[in-house]
């Protein structure tokens, strides 16, 4: 590798984890939230382990991002369960609170991972600019869905839309780790 293309790959830069809040923002209030909250925080670890890279690696701390990966599987599969929706209870004060705490993280997530995601920086290595890159798309989905069964009363975490985008990113999370060994 030429010391040009080194001081080129060194450059590239994606802000400290992705730029998304710790949980995606999003409170405890409920189990339903707790589920929005377990697959934003990692996919906010997953964009930080390639902010790190971006710091002075050239790749992903790819047993952290396996980990992760494993969570968001696990949490899109049990928070489909249509029990966590049952348990939403409009008249009970921490459903409200967790209603509103939904609404709120959801606007902002979904503000900062579109706008983080036209930011990725195109020096970056092709696999991680798709992996970061479907990372934010993963949290705008997720963001979308939970305000979007709010307003139906229904589980977002069945949602076609963001059981694809899981398994989209298991997909590019493979590929990275397949190119780290």
């Amino acid at each position: 590798m030429k010391a040009t293309e080194l001081i080129r790959l060194l450059e590239w830069q994606l802000p400290k984890y992705g730029g998304i809040p710790s949980n995606g923002g999003y409170d405890s209030f409920t189990e339903y939230e707790v589920g929005a909250a377990r697959m934003a925080e990692a996919a906010h670890c997953i964009l930080g382990s390639i902010s790190k890279a971006s710091r002075g690696g050239f790749g992903i701390e790819k047993d952290h991002v396996e980990e992760e990966m494993g969570i968001i599987l696990d949490s899109q599969k049990e928070y489909s369960k249509q029990l966590y929706v049952d348990r939403l209870d409009p008249n009970n004060s921490y459903v409200k609170k967790s209603f509103k705490s939904m609404a709120k993280a959801s606007h902002d997530l979904k503000r900062a991972s579109f706008a983080y995601q036209k930011k990725i920086d195109s020096t970056m290595p092709n696999e991680l600019q798709d992996l970061a890159f479907v990372c934010y798309e993963l949290l705008n989905v997720l963001a979308k869905s939970i305000e979007k069964s709010l307003i139906r009363n229904d589980n977002a975490f069945g949602y076609t839309i963001v059981k694809q985008v899981v398994q989209n990113l298991k997909t590019k999370v493979d590929l990275c780790v397949k190119l780290e060994n």
